[in-house]
């Protein structure tokens, strides 16, 4: 450990209790606002556990408990981020990024916290009988600026550096613009580049019609 740990954190000594700290503060830090359960699954902690820390905190004036509207559970805050979360309260930040969401990013690895969120329910489905599955074997939620607006489903045969996405459905309330064709074909020509692919193909789209529109932009 010596070769690769610096030597003034092995010279540190921490309880377990300080671990279940780090890992609130850090857990909330991530995320932003989050509730006890969302605070929890970040490091997967014991969720008893961390609503004593939790607690804790909140009498030290280190977090700070929030409503959110349409949260079940209280949701809380690191004091320190409030002046920030006012801030976008009053002008909301705005992502440019289009891109494709491993299923285990940590965005969205909480499902239940995905789905608050963003609306959407999502399940891996490669261990889902093929008749069964709704959208594909590697299935990947497509961020575009602040929301999930889909899901695609990619396939990448390595031998022929071909990448194919089997299809990209959109959630129905999407708005199908200029600016949704561009990104949905920056985030194609990236993860092909990520897998090493010089070929991509597409299937199929829902609406229908996205696919000319992709590919139109794509080229």
């Amino acid at each position: 450990m010596e070769r690769v740990i610096p030597e003034r954190f092995l010279n540190e000594e921490h309880s377990l209790a300080d671990f279940r700290r780090w890992a609130v503060i850090n857990s909330l830090g991530a995320q932003g606002i989050a509730t006890a359960p969302d605070i929890n699954d970040y490091y997967r902690q014991n969720i008893r556990e961390t609503r004593a820390v939790i607690v804790d905190l909140l009498a030290e004036d280190i977090v700070t408990k929030l409503s959110v509207s349409g949260w079940e559970e209280a949701a809380f805050a690191l004091s320190d981020d409030l002046k920030t979360i006012e801030k976008l309260a009053d002008k909301p930040a705005v992502s440019t990024v289009s891109t494709f969401l491993s299923p285990f990013d940590n965005l969205i690895w909480f499902r239940e916290r995905m789905e608050r969120l963003f609306g959407l329910r999502f399940r891996i489905e490669m261990y889902t009988p093929k008749a069964e599955r709704n959208h594909g074997y590697y299935t990947m939620p497509i961020l575009h600026g602040n929301r999930i607006v889909g899901i695609a489903d990619p396939k990448v045969d390595r031998k022929s550096r071909t990448m194919t996405v089997h299809s990209i459905n959109l959630l129905p309330d999407v708005k199908i613009n200029d600016d949704l064709f561009v990104g949905l074909s920056k985030a194609i020509e990236e993860l092909a580049a990520f897998t090493d692919c010089d070929k991509v193909e597409l299937t199929r789209t829902t609406p229908a019609a996205l696919k000319n529109e992709i590919e139109l932009f794509r080229h």
